[in-house]
């Protein structure tokens, strides 16, 4: 019988996936956006993220829970 290789799965978190997507869109820049360099994403305005982009998104509009 031939070795057949594993499918794998994604092992990139769903939350990692999402995140990325919000921020990549670029439909929310004032909320939300890389930084200069594009090593990191900046919250820039906490209210809107938790209250319009969060449960878009995730189940929550809790933003602790986010950044934890």
């Amino acid at each position: 019988m031939p070795f057949k290789k594993k499918e794998r799965k994604s092992s990139v978190p769903s939350f990692l996936k999402k995140l990325f997507e919000i921020i990549s869109q670029g439909k929310h820049l004032d909320i939300i956006a890389w930084g200069e360099d594009g090593q990191y994403f900046e919250v820039k305005n906490r209210e809107q993220f938790k209250e319009s982009i969060l449960p878009t998104y995730f189940k929550h509009n809790n933003l602790n829970s986010f950044i934890r």
